[in-house]
C-alpha cells in the first residue's frame, strides 16, 4: 500500500536527495601567503583565487543523484509489486554508494591538484548516509508487508 511506512522512507529519502542539490559538499583551503579557498556545491564549483577545471565526477553525482530520486519516487509508486519494490531499493543502495564514493573520489581529486591543502567535509557528503539508512528502512519494511501477505494467502 502506499501510505505505509516504507513509503514515507522513500519519500523522505527523496526529499533528501532534493535538499542535497542546495548544499555544499567540501571546503578546501589552499596553504600559502594568500587564504584562498575551493568550496564544492552540488551543482557549481566556486574558487577564490585559484582556477580549476571541473573534474568528470562533478557531473556524476548530480546524475546519480537525479537518477535515485526519480527511482525513489518511482518505487513508491510501484507499491502494488513489493518483490519489484525490493529489487528497486536494491538498486536504489548501490547508486547512494556509487553517489558517496564519487563524491569522495571528487573531493581528493580536487585536494589533489593543490599541494598542502586541507580539505573540510561538509554537510551534503552526509546527507547520502542517511538516504541510505532511510532506503534500508524502507526495504525492511516491504519485505515485512509482503511476509504479511504470504502468511495470509497460506490461511486460505
Amino acid at each position: 500500500m502506499s501510505q505505509r511506512k516504507q513509503s514515507v522512507f522513500l519519500a523522505l529519502a527523496a526529499l533528501l536527495g532534493v535538499i542535497i542539490f542546495f548544499l555544499d559538499i567540501a571546503l578546501i583551503q589552499i596553504s600559502g601567503p594568500e587564504k584562498n579557498s575551493v568550496i564544492l556545491h552540488f551543482t557549481s564549483l566556486e574558487a577564490t583565487g585559484v582556477s580549476i577545471a571541473q573534474p568528470f565526477f562533478y557531473y556524476l553525482i548530480m546524475i546519480f543523484d537525479a537518477i535515485i530520486v526519480a527511482l525513489c519516487i518511482y518505487t513508491i509508486l510501484g507499491f502494488r509489486n513489493r518483490p519489484k519494490q525490493i529489487k528497486l531499493c536494491r538498486g536504489i543502495i548501490f547508486l547512494i554508494v556509487l553517489l558517496i564514493g564519487s563524491m569522495f573520489l571528487l573531493t581528493d581529486k580536487l585536494k589533489g591538484q593543490f599541494i598542502g591543502s586541507t580539505i573540510f567535509y561538509l554537510y551534503a557528503l552526509y546527507v547520502p548516509i542517511v538516504m541510505l539508512v532511510l532506503v534500508f528502512l524502507a526495504i525492511q519494511g516491504i519485505s515485512a508487508d509482503e511476509k504479511l501477505v504470504r502468511s495470509a494467502d497460506r490461511l486460505r
